[in-house]
């Protein structure tokens, strides 16, 4: 079963993506979302407050291409 996912940007509520990936690249988009942030030592969250780039909170959800 070739299972797909969506990265959901828990922090803001927001998917990070509109893409859809299988779960091992899935985890890599997160691990390079984060590396993003490190150089400027922060992310700023959708509510204006700066967090660390390791706090940002991303879920793999499962794609439904039904529902999307």
């Amino acid at each position: 079963m070739n299972e797909r996912f969506l990265v959901f940007n828990a922090t803001d509520g927001i998917y990070a993506s509109p893409k859809n990936f299988t779960k091992a690249a899935g985890e890599k988009f997160i691990r390079q979302f984060r590396q993003r942030y490190a150089g400027i030592g922060y992310y700023a969250t959708a509510d204006g407050r700066r967090i660390a780039p390791q706090d940002i909170l991303l879920e793999l959800k499962p794609y439904d291409p039904e529902n999307s």
